[in-house]
């Protein structure tokens, strides 16, 4: 955090109201003094609750809690998939969250399934979705048009972003073309925290991301192809210039080959 210097963060939200409020302090706490800022975050539930009573029982009990309700007031963007995705759209569940005064910004994603999946999200009661390119590039720009009309409506709406384990040199450039080209500000860069850069492709692979793409990739201490972070952003002038994200395709010559 201090290193990056980040600014946006995604807690995972357990469903016991005292854990829930203890961890999202404690992480909120550790990423303010490292920035020196409050951090503005997206609280992950994960499919945790079975009805949508559950859920609303376990956040009124958080929300009792001052500094909880003060940390959400400073930073909070959405609250992603609370719900079980077998209920998470039912007519049960909208009836709950239409009539909830005080909820949160409520975002669907693993129940993001279909084209016609966040249309009948902000039916049920949600302000919109997270982005991911394994749901569909086409899909994203779909639903990027259902947010703007809804928007021109005069509702707040949601549209986040995450991109799973993407790593370059092809993946996490494209992702980040596409995130940038939806107008999102914000994403969950899993691959770049999970993975040492492009430690695992040869040399001359990194040596290329980095002619092509220096305002992304710097060269670690450590001598490998890594993300460069500065204030907690990531520049994209040469994945915006570049053909679907990518200057150069990969030499797939300087790969080995793998017998299944």
């Amino acid at each position: 955090m201090s290193a990056y210097q980040l600014t946006h963060f995604k807690i995972k939200l357990p469903s016991d109201p005292a854990e829930a409020v203890d961890r999202t302090l404690r992480v909120l706490s550790v990423a303010e003094q490292a920035s020196g800022k409050p951090p503005r975050f997206t609280l992950d539930g994960n499919e945790a609750f079975a009805t949508a009573a559950q859920f609303i029982d376990m956040w009124r009990d958080c929300l009792s809690n001052s500094r909880f309700a003060a940390a959400l007031q400073r930073g909070l963007i959405a609250v992603e998939q609370p719900l079980h995705r077998d209920v998470a759209l039912c007519e049960a569940t909208r009836d709950e969250l239409r009539t909830w005064a005080d909820a949160p910004p409520l975002i669907i994603d693993e129940s993001d399934a279909e084209l016609t999946s966040l249309p009948i999200a902000l039916d049920r009661g949600y302000v919109g979705t997270s982005h991911k390119n394994c749901k569909g590039v086409i899909k994203g720009l779909v639903q990027l048009a259902s947010i703007q009309r809804f928007r021109a409506a005069g509702m707040e709406c949601v549209l986040s972003a995450e991109d799973l384990g993407n790593v370059g040199p092809v993946a996490l450039l494209q992702d980040l073309a596409v995130v940038s080209a939806l107008g999102i500000p914000h994403v969950e860069r899993n691959g770049h925290h999970y993975f040492a850069g492009l430690s695992a492709f040869p040399q001359a692979e990194q040596q290329r991301v980095l002619r092509h793409h220096a305002d992304l990739y710097e060269a670690s201490s450590l001598g490998f192809a890594t993300l460069r972070i500065r204030n907690g952003l990531l520049e994209l002038h040469s994945v915006n210039s570049a053909p679907f994200g990518v200057e150069e395709i990969p030499d797939l010559e300087l790969f080995e080959v793998w017998a299944l």
